[in-house]
């Protein structure tokens, strides 16, 4: 992520992630390693880790290291005249992972909804849920190859205090380094976050008349059970926010669709 009008070439030299503060103002670097291993037939194993910032054995820790790891498991093999395939996955991110005093790896839209007045919107520029989170996933899928597809899943998620309204600064001030020193997930139970979602869904292909088209139906059920905290004050963003616990929300969503295809 570069915000200079000029451009160096050191830039994409994959070693420069160890001086993201040498040129705070103006660039972040983030590295990505990527495995897949399939040791036999029917099993695959993967990893993905991102490295925001790291330090070299001579270099201090004015700023913490950032990273995060996923790592999983997929099988898959006949099964009912079909191929059913179930996967396993865990992530694990630091809370610093995406956020810095210049330069970060966040991003903010600006949104309008039924002719409301517009909202700012955050997002990470890469995993989804950002720093400071442990997750679990498992999927389990049956299809039945040009008929019909069976899908459930099973999420869960534990998410510590840094989201994107808390400082990365130990005194809370965001123009100040990424100094924050918490383990994964941070804060106290109050500050913390856990969601539970079970969905289950399906997709059919109906039989072909023409040969010319396709015609599909799909739906997905969803339960999603969260532990909320809940800002309840503060004086400018990321300063002096406190927290509660809001309690146990529950969310159950269906959707149902049709699609066609030429």
């Amino acid at each position: 992520m570069c915000a200079s009008d000029a451009f160096s070439p050191r830039y994409v030299n994959p070693a420069f992630i160890f001086h993201n503060w040498y040129d705070r103002d103006n660039m972040n670097s983030l590295a990505h390693l990527e495995l897949d291993f399939v040791p036999f037939k029917g099993y695959r194993f993967y990893t993905q880790a991102a490295f925001d910032q790291i330090m070299a054995a001579w270099e201090d820790d004015s700023e913490p290291a950032a990273w995060g790891v996923l790592a999983g498991i997929e099988h898959a093999r006949p099964a009912f005249r079909g191929i059913m395939s179930v996967s396993l996955e865990f992530a694990y991110t630091t809370p610093l992972l995406y956020r810095r005093d210049f330069v970060d790896f966040m991003t903010l839209s600006d949104t309008k909804a039924n002719n409301a007045e517009h909202t700012l919107a955050f997002d990470y520029t890469g995993y989804p849920y950002g720093g400071d989170a442990i997750v679990i996933q498992l999927d389990a899928n049956l299809r039945f190859p040009g008929s019909a597809l069976i899908h459930a899943r099973v999420f869960g998620m534990i998410h510590g205090k840094m989201n994107f309204f808390a400082s990365h600064n130990k005194d809370g001030k965001n123009a100040g380094l990424a100094n924050i020193t918490d383990k994964t997930p941070s804060g106290t139970e109050d500050e913390r976050e856990h969601t539970l979602g079970i969905s289950l869904g399906a997709h059919y292909t109906l039989p072909q008349r023409v040969s010319w088209h396709t015609i599909s139906v799909w739906s997905n059920f969803s339960y999603i059970v969260k532990d909320n905290k809940l800002m309840i004050s503060a004086e400018g963003m990321g300063e002096n926010i406190v927290y509660h616990k809001e309690g146990l929300s529950h969310d159950f969503q269906v959707a149902v669709g049709m699609g066609i295809s030429f």
